[in-house]
């Protein structure tokens, strides 16, 4: 099953608002959202399995 960027920058949107909820964020945790971010915006379809993967679950 495969999924369009706005479905993972949606769940982007949704760390990022889990961090902020925390109000600590580390660079390592900045640099890791900038490259899903940049991944998605290359490839326009990811599995959800690599996804998951990137996303650390």
């Amino acid at each position: 099953m495969e999924y369009d960027n706005n479905f993972i920058n949606n769940l982007i949107s949704k760390e990022l608002d889990k961090i902020e909820e925390n109000e600590q964020i580390s660079k390592s945790e900045i640099k890791r959202i900038m490259k899903l971010s940049e991944k998605a915006k290359k490839s326009p379809m990811i599995s959800l399995e690599d996804f998951g993967k990137e996303m650390g679950f």
